[in-house]
């Protein structure tokens, strides 16, 4: 089997050759420096303590070491070490080739720094806290604004050469990320996401709709300016968490929506205006429950009636209160409705 030198991490003051195999069915080697290596990690520093044999195996002059590990994820592994500022230049992401790479191994050969940048970054997208998921969301919304604005003759539903479901990115490969890399923090907000979208809206069968001119599924797609997933990524065992958990999603609808009912308040400055008022809120924001996720419904609810004159502050800051108290209490019930820790 030939061997290649990597063009990049190939040192010549290096003290250790590591030998990997690539998908081409050929070996990669990456001349490094141990010190670095063990600096950085305690399995590579036990590794290259351990006793070698009486006549050890040499490459180029220095000991080699063979590992099982694909060369390319090694690649994006050691390039983290030796040039940090990579993390800060390429794009993070649960589907990104160099991210799952670079987690593979710094997992597996424990270097905290590069799966802490990782997971750090991870959770702006796929956030633990129901107000950055708020922030978040309404990002969303004015970006599908933007997008169904486009003029698709011209811009082909592409804004900066990217579709509004590669934007906003893929619930299942988070889901997936999660799982493989033991990330839990990201699987609520994952599996919440994914709870709302159409099956029917498969990322890759989108994108090949969108690249090969399905005119019929092509307008459907770039009008709708919904999220897709990767559904064929999620497991048997996972789809039927997420089956239960938008079972007790429902179950929510049903219940915490009682907070419209909370007016008038006791000390209400304006009686009868503000029953009345709440009342017209509420049955015209009633029927988005079709379209809205209950979370999106929650905080567009409460944006609206923050901004309503119509509503005294007493009510308005009682209403306030109890649906925000509702959502916090749906968002921390997440992990719960979706039985995360049976995937931990």
């Amino acid at each position: 089997m030939s061997i290649h030198r990597h063009p990049s991490l190939y040192f010549e003051d290096g003290s250790v050759v590591l030998l990997l195999p690539s998908t081409d069915e050929s070996l990669v080697a990456y001349r490094v420096h141990r010190s670095l290596l063990s600096a950085h990690s305690e399995v590579f520093a036990d590794l290259f303590t351990v006793p070698s044999p009486a006549v050890p195996e040499k490459y180029d002059g220095v000991p080699l070491v063979k590992l099982s590990d694909n060369a390319q994820d090694m690649e994006h592994f050691l390039n983290c070490i030796y040039v940090p500022r990579i993390l800060m230049t390429e794009a993070i992401t649960v589907d990104s080739v160099f991210v799952n790479g670079a987690m593979r191994l710094s997992n597996k050969y424990s270097v905290p720094f590069i799966r802490d940048f990782i997971i750090e970054k991870l959770e702006e997208r796929w956030p633990r806290t129901y107000g950055t998921w708020v922030s978040r969301d309404l990002e969303h919304i004015s970006l599908a604004d933007k997008y169904k604005s486009l003029d698709n003759a011209t811009h082909h539903g592409k804004i900066d050469g990217q579709y509004y479901c590669d934007v906003v990115g893929d619930p299942a490969s988070a889901i997936r990320f999660g799982v493989d890399h033991n990330v839990p923090s990201l699987l609520p907000s994952a599996f919440y996401e994914l709870s709302s979208v159409d099956p029917s809206l498969d990322l890759d069968e989108c994108h090949t709709a969108l690249e090969n001119g399905d005119e019929s599924r092509e307008k459907a797609i770039l009008e709708s300016t919904k999220a897709s997933a990767r559904w064929s990524i999620i497991q048997p065992k996972e789809f039927r968490l997420l089956i239960g958990g938008m079972d007790k999603l429902k179950s929510h609808s049903l219940t915490t929506l009682g907070f419209w009912f909370t007016i008038p308040s006791e000390s209400c400055e304006r009686q009868g205006i503000c029953e009345e008022q709440v009342s017209v809120l509420r049955n015209r924001r009633w029927g988005r429950l079709e379209y809205d996720s209950i979370l999106r419904y929650f905080h567009l609810a409460m944006a609206i009636a923050a901004a309503d004159q119509k509503i005294c502050l007493k009510c308005k800051g009682v209403l306030l209160k109890k649906g925000r108290d509702e959502a916090l209490k749906i968002w921390n019930s997440l992990p719960k409705d979706f039985s995360i820790r049976c995937l931990e």
